[in-house]
């Protein structure tokens, strides 16, 4: 084996194996504590994430002598470099964010949970949250994306403190 074929393989093992770390991350962040299962994932599920960014123009194959390589569109870049604005209500109210989206759509109401919780949301209960910011218009795009945005209401309220 070559200095090249074996930098290529080493290559591959350690986009693997950062693929694993980010999985891994991923459990820890959204797993309570003491509920955490670590678990191998197949190669496979690599490349259908792979299909399904390409699928969503994020990525595209470009074939080399030596085999393929990802590469990043600009779409992706994009959202890469896409600042998140937050702002703060200068109102002394807070954002309340509530919705019931139906169980045939559980994957985008998990996911919608999520991003949520990533911007600075708190949750109360199942699918109540509430933050200080404002509304921001990449929550609503990402409502409208996910088609769940006729399940969501927000409300404006002020917390009053005993």
């Amino acid at each position: 084996m070559n200095n090249k074929e074996l930098a290529y393989e080493i290559a591959v093992e350690m986009f693997a194996m950062a693929e694993d770390l980010g999985l891994l991350i991923e459990d820890i962040v959204f797993t309570p504590y003491g509920k955490l299962k670590i678990h191998r994932i197949p190669r496979t599920t690599y490349y259908r994430r792979l299909e399904r960014f390409e699928k969503n123009g994020l990525v595209t194959k470009v074939r080399k002598h030596d085999g393929s390589a990802y590469i990043l569109t600009d779409k992706a870049k994009k959202l890469r470099q896409k600042p998140l604005v937050k702002m703060n209500r200068t109102d002394g109210q807070s954002t309340i964010i509530m919705f019931d989206i139906p169980e045939e759509k559980h994957r985008a109401r998990d996911n919608f949970r999520r991003y949520l919780i990533r911007h600075g949301y708190t949750q109360i209960q199942k699918s109540v949250f509430i933050s200080p910011f404002q509304i921001f218009d990449e929550l609503k795009e990402f409502a409208e994306e996910l088609k769940i945005d006729s399940n969501i209401s927000i409300v404006a309220g002020k917390i009053e403190q005993f």
